[in-house]
């Protein structure tokens, strides 16, 4: 994980979330330790949702 918080919301309430995410969050280190980003469908989760949040194709 390169960006995260953690927020506190009590059981019954609800809070509206906005974050960014840009390509450069999304590369990870290859075998050569060289950065990468890969192309194809990505979906994003929190916590144990069960239905995917958000999703894009790069």
């Amino acid at each position: 994980m390169k960006k995260y918080s953690v927020v506190d919301v009590p059981a019954g309430d609800s809070k509206t979330i906005e974050f960014e995410l840009s390509l450069e969050d999304l590369k990870y280190l290859d075998n050569s330790l060289k950065p990468q980003i890969e192309r194809g469908d990505f979906n994003i989760y929190i916590n144990d949702m069960k239905e995917k949040v958000f999703s894009f194709v790069y």
